[in-house]
């Protein structure tokens, strides 16, 4: 089996590079592009954008076995729209219809249109197209939408293909933390706006004597000798928690209810992956069921400092790790099923 991957996220490239060496496929990766748009506004694919990637590329597009769209469901409207009769699997990742919200299409119409939502609903009726969300809230957003698109999931496994490794492509830049930091006696600070902005997470912990570090950092791969992650959420799901899962790195978060205390005291600053529902919170894979296991939750500062107190590190980092080859496991049952069925 031939099968082309395109998208736009370097970190979905490698994991599908990954489960393409597992189940032993010929893939390979593109980055969507019509050839000339340069700015965000490729991501608007309306009609015009639609017919005139698939006029240029079809040859190409139809040397392979199989299509996988991922990261923005919008790039398979080139398909769907076209009458493509090859295999496609669109796997959803980051709300059905995203947009650029900043710009509208090349020749002035809007996006996301009817058409496009159509087109969608019409793949129920398509044997040759399957649609995968990467997280259970994508079900939940696009039925809010009237666009129902299943229930089907396939999340990240969370490894670092082979070809990456060898490309040196699984990182973005030169490596970030400090020599000076002795991370096995710290606990890392993801830099990001309800760390510094919501909370102040890291004065909070020096305030109790707490050695933390926060500041950028080249990836997970990047974190695995400190202590531990604290973490505010901000997303329904995160590429980097899958990977960090696969490391045995442990995550201190807010309790649901601590969290959402947070939130309401936020003065506006709280940041969430768009949009914010907060009864479907726990959809998220920060907050559901299926993960309340593998995530250290404390209900204040002060039970924080408990947490981190009376943890068992080597028995919760070995509980991680079981955890991830389960789901590994999992995931790689679901791609075989998806890409052979």
């Amino acid at each position: 089996m031939k099968v082309l991957h395109i998208g736009f996220h370097k970190g979905l490239f490698n994991d599908f590079q990954y489960i393409s060496e597992q189940l032993k496929i010929d893939s390979e990766y593109i980055k969507f592009t019509d050839g000339e748009t340069k700015d965000s506004s490729i991501y608007n694919i309306d009609h015009h954008l639609a017919k005139k990637v698939w006029d240029k590329y079809k040859d190409f597009y139809n040397s392979f076995d199989l299509i996988l769209v991922s990261d923005t469901c919008p790039i398979s409207r080139v398909f769907l729209q076209n009458d493509y009769k090859g295999k496609l699997i669109i796997w959803i990742c980051n709300r059905f219809d995203y947009h650029d919200t900043k710009t509208r299409c090349e020749n002035g119409t809007d996006f996301p249109d009817k058409e496009y939502f159509d087109l969608l609903k019409n793949t129920k009726n398509m044997e040759n197209v399957k649609l995968f969300s990467y997280t259970k809230f994508e079900n939940t957003y696009a039925i809010s939408k009237s666009v129902p698109i299943g229930e089907n999931i396939i999340k990240p496994c969370g490894f670092i293909s082979k070809k990456f490794i060898e490309n040196k492509l699984s990182f973005k830049g030169i490596h970030k933390i400090p020599d000076t930091i002795n991370k096995k006696e710290m606990f890392f600070v993801p830099p990001y706006h309800n760390d510094t902005k919501l909370v102040d997470v890291s004065r909070l912990l020096i305030a109790r004597y707490i050695k933390n570090y926060c500041g950028k950092y080249n990836g997970p791969r990047d974190l695995v000798n400190f202590k531990g992650i604290i973490h505010i959420p901000y997303s329904w799901s995160n590429l980097s928690l899958f990977e960090s899962i696969q490391l045995g790195i442990i995550y201190f978060i807010p309790s649901l209810k601590f969290f959402e205390t947070l939130q309401r005291k936020c003065c506006g600053l709280f940041f969430w992956s768009p949009p914010y529902m907060a009864d479907k919170i726990t959809e998220s894979e920060w907050y559901s069921e299926e993960h309340k296991d593998i995530f250290v939750y404390f209900s204040s500062w002060d039970n924080l400092q408990e947490k981190i107190d009376t943890l068992d590190y080597e028995a919760k980092r070995k509980y991680i790790l079981e955890f991830g080859k389960k789901h590994n496991d999992e995931m790689l049952k679901r791609w075989k099923n998806a890409l052979f069925d």
